[in-house]
């Protein structure tokens, strides 16, 4: 990658733990970045300048990037983000603009787009894949699931089942888009919708709409003891044209609590 100030297209905001936030962004050579703020993570804070969202999926931004001595596949996207307090808001990408990166971005099948074995649908073996981040276009029969977290008492689990263009099935990979689960949990709280209901609508809505998957790989995890570390398959942004979400950023739902 490129060092120093660039002008980037953000693509991925997605949610990690203790109010840390993960993203990514397309530079202006079309190289993927995943700015990186070690050894802590990205604050939320970092978002915004002075009370508003400057970053968020589609926001064009101007970032200091330096990049890293050492990088491990498949996350060879990985960066240093430098001085996050100077980046610099420019514009909105147009509907147009947005939908181009989209179409010439995506590749055709996951597998395609990881170049190596995806095990069970779901998961990679630790450094390998010729990267970490992708749109994959052509997918079919979309169905959105949220749910009570089973394993978190009062959390709530997103999941997506879908086909690619091959055929092969990918069911309950987890969903991290942050703007998403911001929405979801708007209108459970506050609209007091429920969850059976908000899985329906959105299913709908995706179904009914040319839709691209930003599918994103994990860092290595070990599931239990008797397991080997894999590095698994998320759902890191479902973006539609027109868009389902018309337009909502995060900021949009924020007097929400995180689930």
């Amino acid at each position: 990658m490129n060092a120093g100030w660039q002008e980037v297209l953000i693509t991925d905001v997605t949610r990690m733990k203790d109010e840390t936030v993960c993203i990514a962004a397309l530079a202006s050579d079309f190289t993927v970045v995943r700015p990186e703020l070690p050894p802590t993570g990205i604050a939320r804070k970092w978002l915004f300048q002075q009370g508003k969202q400057i970053i968020y999926p589609r926001a064009v931004v101007r970032m200091e990037l330096k990049a890293l001595e050492r990088v491990t596949p498949p996350h060879l996207e990985d960066c240093h983000w430098v001085n996050p307090e100077t980046t610099e808001y420019l514009r909105e990408t147009s509907d147009e603009r947005w939908a181009k990166v989209l179409f010439r971005q995506a590749f055709p099948a996951v597998r395609a787009a990881f170049e190596t074995e995806i095990l069970e649908n779901r998961m990679l073996r630790p450094q390998t894949g010729a990267r970490s981040l992708a749109f994959v276009a052509d997918v079919h029969e979309l169905r959105f699931e949220v749910t009570q977290s089973t394993y978190e008492v009062g959390k709530l689990d997103f999941r997506l089942f879908f086909k690619d263009a091959t055929g092969i099935p990918y069911s309950r990979l987890p969903i991290t888009d942050l703007t998403l689960r911001q929405v979801v949990n708007y209108r459970w709280e506050v609209e007091s919708l429920s969850l059976a209901a908000i899985s329906d609508e959105i299913t709908q809505m995706l179904q009914e709409k040319l839709a691209y998957l930003r599918l994103g790989v994990g860092r290595p995890f070990l599931k239990n003891k008797s397991s080997d570390f894999y590095c698994y398959l998320q759902v890191n942004g479902i973006y539609t044209i027109p868009d389902y979400l018309r337009g909502a950023k995060f900021e949009d739902y924020q007097i929400m609590g995180d689930r």
